[in-house]
């Protein structure tokens, strides 16, 4: 199995239209898998629109703040995946976003990187949303030196 083996969920604009986020997933085969046990984080309301910086120097609705606070917490709790929902936030997410929030979240979560790559789920509904899981696969596994 390729390395790559981040799901994506599949959203659609239904957050425009102030609905939940659908918890239909696919893999990147576009293959069907089943929600079940998928807690959704939608970055948007539960975090911010306009998520900025790497740390609090760079104001409240930081990538370590993200990590710290929500992410890693959410995967300690969670029975199963954890699904970041990107819909309603600006682009793009800067790499330096995207590093901060997922070179450490293994270590942080306690947990080794190809259990972050199983669990952790990524809206892919545009090019952003691509380049935003590609960087945060690249992060994953640059931390365990593979």
């Amino acid at each position: 199995m390729p390395a790559n083996r981040f799901l994506k969920v599949v959203t659609g604009s239904r957050h425009e239209r102030g609905e939940e986020p659908s918890k239909r997933l696919v893999d990147l085969e576009g293959k069907h898998v089943d929600a079940v046990d998928v807690s959704i984080i939608d970055m948007a309301k539960e975090f911010s629109p306009e998520p900025f910086g790497v740390g609090p120097e760079d104001g409240e609705f930081n990538a370590r703040y993200f990590r710290q606070h929500i992410l890693a917490p959410r995967l300690e709790d969670a029975p199963g995946r954890v699904a970041v929902v990107l819909d309603g936030v600006d682009y793009p997410l800067s790499a330096g976003f995207i590093r901060e929030v997922f070179e450490p979240l293994g270590s942080e979560a306690g947990l080794a990187s190809n259990e972050v790559i199983d669990r952790v789920l990524l809206s892919e509904n545009s090019p952003t949303d691509r380049d935003t899981r590609r960087l945060a696969l690249r992060y994953v596994t640059q931390t365990a030196g593979e």
